[in-house]
C-alpha cells in the first residue's frame, strides 16, 4: 500500500484487524492531542499487529531533512477502546541517528526538556493514561539548551552524552544518569558520572525518605551550573558563597525526614583537593583529601593530604599552609552541640613538623571547650608567631613579628585546655595554655637601636599571656650571656620586655 495520505475508516476497525502492513508510504501527521504542526513524513514502512487488547506497532520514515534523519519508532501498549484513555499503557521507543533534539520534543515526550540540540538520541518511555510516567534516553548532543525544571533557568551546554532516565509512581521520584558527561561552554568538564536520585514522599506512619548515590562528582562543573539544577533557594546561595572545588567519589547518601534536615541520615564518600571558601560559618579550607563517613548521632573521617591550606582569621593571623596533614577526626552529637576528637594528626610544612591530639565541645552561642595537647619534631624560631593564636597576643604581636631573627627547636611541646571564653587563661584555674621549646642558636631582636643577642641557647615559654625567654648562654657586643632571662608579663595588655643576666667580655669579666 503506497501514497497513503488519509485513512476515513474508524480507528476502531483498524485496532481489529490482526495485521497490517505499509510500505513506502507517505505520511501528514497532525497531532490535536499535543497540538503540534503537521509532520511530514515519507519512505514510510508501518507493520502493525493487534492480539485482542494488546497492540504493536512498528514505524520507520523519513521526516523533513531540517528536523531529523531517517526515524524508528516502536510501541507496544495494551488498550479497549480510545474512548477510555485510562485503560491504556504501555511502552514507546524512539531512535534519532541525527536529530534536532529540540525539534522533536514538540511531537514526542522527553524525560527532560531540551530547547537546542543537535545530535543523537535514542529514548524509552512509559506511559500510562496518555502520561508518561518513565523516561530513559541516551544522547549525544552538541549545543545544548535544556531545561531540567519548569521554574529552573536554561543549561546552555557545548556537549552533553550519556544516558539520563527519570521514574515517578506512587509518591516515588526518580532520577539517574550512567556514563554522563558533559562540557559547559567555559569549557568546564564534567568526567563520566553515574548518579541516582530517589525520593519518597511521606505516607501514613512513613516519613518522607530518601536516597542519593554516585561514582564521582567533580565539585567545579557542578557548581558552575548550580543555578539550572533542583537544589533549594538557600542551598543555592549557600553553595555560590563557599564555592567549594575537589572531587567527591563513592558517594552514598540516605536519609529519612524533610530534605535539607532530615531526622536521620546515612553518608560516606572519599574526597580528593576539596576546598571551600571562608564564610562566617566555615574556615576557609583547600588541599583536603580523605574520607568520610556520617550519621545524624556522628562519624569519622580520615585525612591523608598534601598542600593544605587553612584560612580561620579569628584564631591566625595569616593563612596556615601545610605540606602534608594527616590524621583522623571523629565526632558525636550531645546536647546541646558536638564533640570532636583529633588522634593521631601529624603536619609539616616549611616551618614545622609535628603531631596533635585531644578534643573540643562545642556549645551554641560560645566559643567552646578545648582540650588539646601536641608536640613538634622541627620549628624555625622566626615563623613560631605565625602559629600564635591571635588572643594570646594582641598589643605584643608586632614585637614578636620581628622579635626572632634565627633560630630553631627539635623539642617543642603545647597544651591547651579549659573553656575558650577565658582564652588565653590568666588565671590557672580557668584553663591551661603552655607552648615550651628548647630553642637553639637563636637570635633575639628585642629592641630598635640596641643590640642582638646572638647564638642563644636555652628555653621559650609562653604560659596563659606570658612569655619568657631562659637562656644558658648568649652573646651580644662582643660580651658573653649567661643566666639571661627576658619577658613580657602579659601579652595581651603591653608590649614591655625586661631583659635581664649576666655578662661576660670575652677576656674580661662583668657584671
Amino acid at each position: 500500500m503506497t501514497g497513503v495520505q488519509t485513512c476515513a475508516l474508524p480507528i476502531y476497525w483498524v485496532l481489529a484487524q490482526r495485521d497490517i502492513e505499509i510500505l513506502d508510504g507517505a505520511v501528514d501527521w497532525t497531532d490535536e492531542l499535543r497540538g503540534a504542526p503537521t509532520l511530514k513524513l515519507r519512505q514510510v514502512g508501518l507493520h502493525l499487529v493487534n492480539r485482542g487488547t494488546r497492540h504493536r506497532f512498528g514505524l520507520k520514515a523519513v521526516p523533513p531533512v531540517e528536523i531529523a534523519g531517517a526515524l524508528d519508532v516502536r510501541g507496544d501498549f495494551t488498550g479497549r477502546s480510545l474512548k477510555n484513555p485510562a485503560d491504556w499503557k504501555g511502552r514507546i521507543y524512539m531512535d534519532l541517528p541525527h536529530a534536532n533534539i529540540a525539534a522533536w520534543r514538540t511531537y514526542a515526550p522527553l524525560p527532560i526538556e531540551i530547547n537546542r540540540g543537535e545530535g543523537a538520541l535514542r529514548a524509552w518511555a512509559e506511559v500510562a493514561d496518555l502520561t508518561p510516567l518513565e523516561g530513559i534516553a541516551d544522547v549525544t548532543l552538541a549545543q545544548v539548551r535544556a531545561r531540567l525544571n519548569k521554574s529552573l533557568p536554561e543549561l546552555d551546554l557545548s556537549s552533553l552524552s550519556g544516558r539520563v532516565g527519570w521514574r515517578r509512581s506512587d509518591g516515588r521520584m526518580a532520577f539517574f544518569t550512567r556514563g554522563l558527561t558533559l562540557v559547559t561552554q567555559g569549557d568546564l568538564r564534567l568526567p563520566a558520572t553515574d548518579f541516582q536520585y530517589v525520593e519518597l514522599a511521606a505516607v501514613k506512619h512513613r516519613p518522607a525518605s530518601g536516597s542519593l548515590k554516585a561514582n564521582v562528582l567533580d565539585i567545579v562543573p557542578l557548581a558552575s551550573i548550580a543555578d539550572h539544577l533542583p537544589i533549594e533557594p538557600a542551598q543555592r546561595a549557600r553553595l555560590l558563597a563557599l564555592a567549594p572545588k575537589g572531587k567527591l567519589t563513592g558517594v552514598a547518601l540516605t536519609w529519612e525526614g524533610a530534605w535539607p534536615a532530615p531526622e536521620k541520615y546515612q553518608a560516606q564518600a572519599r574526597f580528593e583537593q576539596l576546598a571551600i571558601n571562608r564564610t562566617e560559618e566555615f574556615a576557609g579550607l583547600s588541599g583536603i583529601t580523605g574520607r568520610i563517613e556520617a550519621t545524624e548521632k556522628g562519624g569519622t573521617m580520615q585525612l591523608d593530604a598534601a598542600a593544605t591550606k587553612l584560612d580561620l582569621p579569628q584564631v591566625f593571623k595569616s593563612v596556615l599552609v601545610f605540606d602534608t596533614l594527616k590524621g583522623e577526626a571523629r565526632w558525636k552529637r550531645t546536647q546541646p552541640g558536638f564533640e570532636l576528637k583529633l588522634a593521631n594528626v601529624r603536619y609539616a610544612n616549611a616551618d614545622l613538623a609535628g603531631e596533635l591530639q585531644g578534643s573540643y565541645k562545642h556549645v551554641p552561642g560560645q566559643p567552646g571547650i578545648a582540650d588539646f595537647s601536641g608536640a613538634l619534631t622541627r620549628a624555625d624560631a622566626r615563623q613560631a608567631v605565625r602559629y600564635l593564636p591571635l588572643p594570646a597576643a594582641r598589643n605584643a604581636r608586632p614585637w614578636l613579628e620581628g622579635a626572632f631573627l634565627a633560630g630553631s627547636s627539635d623539642d617543642v611541646k603545647f597544651r591547651l585546655k579549659g573553656d575558650l571564653r577565658h582564652f588565653p587563661f590568666v588565671e590557672e584555674r580557668d584553663g591551661i595554655f603552655t607552648i615550651s621549646a628548647k630553642v637553639k642558636g637563636a637570635t633575639v631582636h628585642y629592641g630598635d637601636n640596641w643590640p642582638n643577642i646572638e647564638r642563644i641557647d636555652g628555653d621559650l615559654l609562653f604560659r596563659g599571656r606570658r612569655m619568657e625567654i631562659s637562656a644558658s648562654q648568649g652573646f651580644s657586643m662582643g660580651a658573653r650571656l649567661s643566666g639571661v632571662r627576658a619577658e613580657i608579663a602579659d601579652l595581651a595588655q603591653q608590649r614591655l620586655l625586661t631583659v635581664a643576666g649576666d655578662a661576660e667580655e670575652i677576656g674580661r669579666a662583668h657584671v
